[in-house]
């Protein structure tokens, strides 16, 4: 007797553990597609949320709450009142994400004081994450907080490791600047445009120069390089060349604008201007790759300066320019 019962004790416990073991396994499944949304902001996993195991395990791989996961979804599917009932079971939640989706709850519900709050305290609780960052801005914004917004920056610019958070912050600077806290934010902006603007990141440059330079001179100066490429176009080099030098006064970094206008007076053989407009190429944004060099060469070769022409190719030759190498051989190497 005692033989059965030992038998059918381990037999629960083996079953028990099956079960739990399968319960696992089947959250791990689910989190490979769950994780690929959150990296890539989809919803493959929108249309079997209600089936997503939230008690056993209760923390996915990435350390975030499996209800915060499955809130997600929840507020995706606008089940506001469903997720902020599930967020609120949540016990522990080193990541604060639950307070940052109450946040965004409470946004949708036009509740605007239970939105700040909760925002403001996933925002302090890790600063440096995006999600928590995006909400309390928002929140800042929403309460016209324009100097929090601003001391943001200060305190943590030189403590974030990702490009997006200083591009959100940004975004919602370039939406609150006004007459007493413009030149802050432009001051800000060129210093992170200096920090950050080699990386290319698309996006953030371009906040930044229409923070510095203005939305309206910055499309400007994108509408005169186009009308200069169309004026090059039909062999109109003088009126390209003046379409240039407008992009380059709207937008004075840019420095294909300065070598597009170089090229359209280079047609039109005008050596001294086009001297002119490369001395006026500010050396922090000279690409360096001997394009600029090698035309201002050929110039002076035009000029009839032989001198000048082979030392500015020999510079555009020590920036890797092959296209002055022939000239250097034949020209200036006899």
């Amino acid at each position: 007797m005692k033989n059965k019962i030992l038998l059918l004790g381990l037999l629960s416990i083996v079953t028990l553990f099956i079960f739990l073991n399968f319960r696992v396994y089947k959250s791990y499944v689910q989190q490979q597609t769950m994780l690929g949304d959150i990296n890539n902001n989809t919803q493959d996993f929108l249309e079997f949320a209600d089936d997503i195991e939230v008690d056993f395990p209760n923390t996915s791989v990435t350390s975030m709450h499996l209800k915060s996961v499955k809130a997600r979804y929840l507020i995706t599917s606008k089940r506001y009142d469903e997720a902020l009932d599930l967020l609120n079971t949540i016990e522990y939640d080193p990541l604060k994400m639950s307070m940052s989706q109450k946040a965004e709850i409470y946004f949708f519900k036009n509740d605007l004081g239970n939105m700040y709050g909760n925002a403001k305290e996933s925002w302090e609780s890790l600063p440096l994450n995006q999600a928590h960052l995006i909400w309390y801005l928002k929140a800042l914004s929403i309460f016209n907080k324009k100097q929090e917004i601003i001391n943001i920056y200060k305190e943590y610019k030189e403590k974030s490791d990702t490009l997006k958070w200083i591009y959100f912050y940004f975004t919602a600077a370039f939406n609150i600047m006004d007459d007493f806290n413009s030149e802050i934010i432009k001051e800000q902006a060129k210093g992170a445009l200096y920090s950050y603007g080699s990386k290319n990141l698309a996006e953030l440059n371009t906040i930044l120069f229409y923070i510095i330079y203005g939305e309206n001179q910055f499309k400007e100066s994108l509408e005169f390089s186009k009308n200069g490429q169309e004026l090059f176009s039909k062999n109109n080099f003088l009126d390209a060349a003046e379409s240039y030098q407008n992009a380059i006064e709207r937008f004075p970094i840019n420095p294909d604008h300065y070598y597009n206008k170089m090229a359209a007076l280079f047609q039109l053989n005008k050596h001294s201007k086009i001297l002119e407009t490369y001395e006026t190429l500010p050396d922090s944004i000279n690409p360096k790759n001997g394009q600029f060099e090698f035309l201002v060469g050929r110039s002076f070769l035009n000029a009839k300066d032989t001198i000048k022409a082979c030392e500015f190719l020999n510079i555009s030759k020590n920036y890797n320019y092959e296209p002055s190498l022939s000239y250097l051989k034949n020209l200036c190497l006899n």
